[in-house]
């Protein structure tokens, strides 16, 4: 089950049937949507009940991680922040989306942030991949604040849209964190 974790802003929490309301409204804005690869649009209750069980399987096989973002002064639901855990676990790749309300104060970067570090000190990963759409500047800018670094372009298929697009992988290993965050 993932941990609960806190920013200066922020409660990561496990995703819970609670959230499905909130989760549906936000996931379903087509311009949220449309940046990812895996949220279809139009998102229905019954694909938002979906992705609380496999959020909710994952954190019990060992297969992810995955936090609700919640504002911490007022517990309001924003989006969601995971990993998936492959089998070696040495390498997770992020994902992210958040509410269109709530973009451009900075709370993605603060979430992602705290999932990578909760991957190195907590989990003990080498290294945490994550792509983003070309076009997706803003999910681009949080990955690169965070120090993700370009590695190369990947074809990524996109279940939610029954295709794939090629997509710039960034990554940023363990060693490259420390080094960045040692105080």
């Amino acid at each position: 089950m993932s941990d609960r974790l806190n920013t200066a802003r922020l409660i990561l929490r496990p995703v819970g049937e609670a959230d499905i309301d909130d989760l549906v409204a936000f996931a379903g804005d087509a311009d949220v949507a449309l940046m990812t690869a895996r949220i279809p649009h139009p998102y229905t209750r019954r694909d938002g009940e979906h992705a609380v069980r496999s959020f909710q399987q994952g954190d019990q096989q060992g297969t992810g991680v995955t936090f609700a973002i919640e504002r911490g002064d007022d517990h309001q639901f924003m989006g969601v922040v995971g990993l998936e855990l492959p089998s070696d676990q040495s390498v997770g790749i992020l994902g992210y989306w958040l509410g269109k309300p709530f973009w451009g104060c900075g709370y993605m970067t603060e979430a992602a942030a705290r999932v990578v570090e909760h991957c190195f000190e907590t989990l003990n990963l080498d290294a945490v991949r994550a792509t983003a759409l070309s076009e997706n500047q803003a999910s681009i800018n949080v990955q690169e604040k965070i120090g993700f670094g370009f590695k190369k372009i990947i074809s990524e298929p996109r279940p939610a849209r029954g295709d794939t697009q090629e997509v710039p992988l960034r990554e940023i290993t363990r060693q490259e964190w420390h080094y960045a965050h040692r105080s």
